[in-house]
């Protein structure tokens, strides 16, 4: 007998209706807690996806006070299948520092630092994809992107092109890491070494990089393990030890280990060790 009184509502507006009222009780209950803690202001957070209304895109970022508030137009729900919400705001205190965003052209959704709807949909929906990849890209790299002109240029598949999508997935590593180092301030020196190596043409990992922000760092003996110019020299010189776990080389100096790929050439660790590895086989001189 019930299912008779809904089989003829078409499902998209049982769908409406369900996510709609689902969203009013969020919507409400959040309210109650601003009132329950004394809030006497909010925010107005419109969702980044394509799909946001104009309406609310406007309101996005907008301040009001919880004693104006009114349902449908200053706090949502404002239409059906509003997905847009609400943050307190107290003055002195940050806001939100990230928030979710759906990528309007693989449809997945991910965290981004927080920005106002106008300025995502600029940048997301408005640009083309091409506009908007070297958005991205100069975000993440800043100084260390190429121009326009150099990103234009760049082919698929291209050693340009594989050397810039090194560069991303190295800074992203590096941004990224928590278990080596979870100092930003270190985070930021790796991140600087990284493209200082680049430089003079010596290609490094993500975790070469943060082990020379850590271990370069000034001990409380005042001695500093290894520096640019120490790794850069071994470095240059040319290997002579193998790990024989892995067939990597080995450039041993100075009990300064750097150790590299032996197809690519990049570094994937440096270590500070006072003798020969026990698994590392010395290279005959020719």
């Amino acid at each position: 007998m019930f299912h008779a009184r809904f089989q003829d509502v078409k499902r998209n507006d049982i769908h409406r209706l369900v996510v709609s009222e689902m969203g009013h009780v969020a919507e409400e209950a959040a309210f109650q807690s601003y009132e329950e803690n004394e809030i006497e202001q909010y925010e107005y957070m419109a969702t980044l996806e394509s799909h946001t209304c104009d309406t609310c895109g406007r309101l996005d970022g907008q301040m009001f006070r919880t004693d104006k508030r009114i349902v449908g137009i200053n706090y949502p729900l404002i239409h059906a299948r509003c997905r847009c919400t609400t943050v307190p705001y107290i003055e002195g205190i940050p806001g939100t520092f990230e928030q979710w965003m759906r990528d309007p052209e693989t449809g997945k959704g991910k965290m981004i630092k927080n920005v106002k709807f106008s300025e995502w949909k600029r940048q997301y929906v408005d640009l083309p994809l091409h506009e908007r990849k070297y958005a991205e890209t100069y975000e993440l790299l800043g100084k260390n992107a190429p121009t326009r002109l150099e990103y234009d240029a760049i082919r698929s598949g291209s050693v340009a092109e594989q050397k810039l999508t090194h560069d991303i997935k190295t800074v992203k590593y590096i941004r990224n890491s928590t278990s080596e180092t979870e100092s930003f301030n270190r985070r930021e020196i790796a991140e600087k070494a990284y493209f200082s190596f680049k430089r003079d043409e010596i290609n490094i990992s993500g975790h070469a990089a943060l082990q020379y922000a850590v271990r370069m760092q000034r001990k409380k003996t005042g001695r500093i393990l290894f520096n640019f110019n120490t790794v850069k020299t071994n470095s240059l010189k040319p290997a002579n030890y193998i790990d024989t776990r892995n067939s990597r080389m080995v450039h041993y100096y100075g009990k300064l280990a750097v150790i590299k790929e032996p197809d690519t050439g990049e570094v994937v660790t440096i270590i500070r060790q006072r003798k020969v590895g026990k698994r590392w086989k010395q290279i005959e001189k020719e």
